[in-house]
């Protein structure tokens, strides 16, 4: 089975932000101020936004109040600066805003700050979106929006995907840049809860830029959960026959095809351990997910510690009852791969990581009577 690969994924997670960017069809936020509700009950919020705009335009065309028309950014904007401390706290309060803020001034606020962060460094964008620890309440306000978003957005129509798009995209940037301790504040509340479920249901209507940002969202929350021993994905959500968790495996394979994202392979490897969430995944899945391990094993640079992921959820793959039923597929190719990149290991001048080295003789070790 060949699969097509459609980007080369780094380590480190602002690489493999500018990856989704790239292939998941990340837009620029717009300024067309007419799809916020509520215009008579929020003009000092919108008055605020539109200010903001305009202090963070760079190298604009002619101003709005010239040419009667709304600037969009896509065609009328060459980058967005980087906010002042001021620019950024008013940015955070509309976003954070649950109560008198619209939902799609919030949903604007957050594009905005997703567009500085693409314009700015690595530490400076991770500073822009990070909460603290005491500033946690931005985290239960980000997660009652996401449920409102989820809930009230219609994935099958092309300007509310958008907005969902560019909502799914600041949720991201913030579980990137936020500590693990930080977000196990909220694991504990129903709404974190309710918010994966939604996730997990948007699964199964979505545009496809919308289904892989959602994945990779979930993939990151599971990620902060799995640093805390805490597992409401796994043990709550996915065990409770929530609406869309059939679909997970496919998005899983949709994200790791594209961008070899490394917290969905875990995710995928946590599954296949776990006996009742892999009962989720489909027989042919589990043979495209042998292919791209194959794959990616085969063509990632031979210094490339993300092979090391890919090792490990290969170990996942050959224990679970799965792969039995599969008649052990690619059994074959998959012994002749380890061995050549144990050969390619051995070598005096090689560049392979020690511990990717090591996890290959593991495998080869305690697997030789099922490949060989």
């Amino acid at each position: 089975m060949y699969i097509e690969k459609t980007a080369n994924p780094k380590a480190s997670p602002n690489a493999y932000r500018r990856c989704t960017a790239r292939h998941l069809g990340e837009r620029e936020p717009q300024t067309d101020m007419a799809l916020l509700d509520s215009p008579s009950g929020q003009s000092e919020s919108l008055r605020l936004l539109e200010r903001i705009e305009r202090q963070l335009r760079v190298d604009t065309g002619a101003d709005a109040a010239d040419t009667g028309k709304s600037l969009r950014v896509d065609e009328d904007v060459d980058e967005w600066a980087l906010p002042t401390a001021r620019l950024a706290r008013e940015l955070w309060t509309l976003v954070l805003d649950v109560v008198f803020a619209p939902l799609s001034l919030r949903i604007r606020a957050a594009e905005l700050l997703n567009a500085c962060c693409a314009g700015a460094d690595a530490d400076e964008a991770e500073a822009l979106v990070r909460v603290d620890e005491r500033d946690a309440h931005k985290l239960r306000a980000i997660v009652s929006s996401t449920c409102q978003v989820l809930e009230e957005l219609d994935a099958t129509d092309a300007e509310q995907a958008a907005q969902l798009f560019a909502w799914l995209g600041f949720l991201e940037r913030v579980l990137l840049a936020t500590s693990s301790e930080v977000c196990a504040q909220v694991f504990h509340n129903s709404m974190y809860a309710g918010m994966l479920t939604k996730m997990l249901r948007l699964l199964s209507a979505c545009s496809t830029k919308v289904f892989a940002a959602t994945t990779v969202c979930l993939a990151l929350v599971h990620s902060h959960e799995r640093r805390c021993e805490r597992s409401v994905l796994m043990q709550e959500v996915l065990c409770d026959k929530k609406e869309g968790r059939e679909h997970l495996s496919g998005a899983m394979l949709h994200v790791i095809n594209s961008c070899g994202c490394p917290v969905a392979v875990r995710l995928f490897g946590d599954i296949l351990a776990d006996d009742a969430a892999s009962a989720l995944v489909y027989v042919n899945d589990f043979k495209v997910l042998v292919d791209l391990v194959i794959r990616e094993c085969t063509d990632l640079p031979q210094e490339d510690a993300t092979r090391l992921h890919f090792l490990t959820l290969l170990e996942r793959i050959l224990d679970s009852p799965l792969y039995l039923q599969t008649q052990m597929y690619r059994k074959r190719e998959l012994w002749t791969l380890l061995e050549a990149l144990l050969d390619a290991g051995a070598e005096e001048d090689s560049r392979m990581p020690e511990a990717v080295v090591d996890k290959l003789k593991q495998i080869l070790v305690r697997y030789i009577d099922l490949l060989d």
